[in-house]
């Protein structure tokens, strides 16, 4: 269903998409709910308390965010550098950030099987 048995897989890539959207749009209206994780206690409870990031520390992008979390391979910084708190939503946005992780592994090994001709209607 995902990747029609290697026949379709732009399906695989269409969900794909889909799960990268959804995860910027869902990171993006959340972003108040990120904190470094790099740097000192010192550091974060500076950021925590007025908002100010250590000189040189990268800004957090929803969008490379969301990227970042769902493809297994490629590493774009963000999720070594910044992660969601309980804020106002409690542990929700850890929970979905953990499962769009888990369906942009699944879907990008459907899409690389599918490609390479590992699933096939056979």
């Amino acid at each position: 269903a995902l990747c029609g048995y290697g026949y379709r897989n732009w399906l695989s890539a269409a969900w794909l998409g889909a799960l990268l959207v959804v995860g910027g749009l869902a990171f993006d209206a959340n972003r108040g709910d990120f904190v470094p994780v790099r740097e000192t206690a010192v550091a974060r409870q500076a950021y925590l308390d007025a908002g100010s990031l250590p000189v040189g520390y990268p800004r957090f992008n929803p969008w490379v965010y969301a990227f970042d979390t769902a493809l297994p391979i490629v590493n774009f910084g963000q999720k070594d550098n910044w992660a969601p708190t309980a804020g106002r939503h409690g542990w929700g946005l850890e929970l979905y950030r953990l499962v769009h992780t888990a369906l942009g592994w699944l879907l990008t090994t459907i899409f690389v099987a599918g490609v390479s001709g590992l699933i096939r209607r056979d």
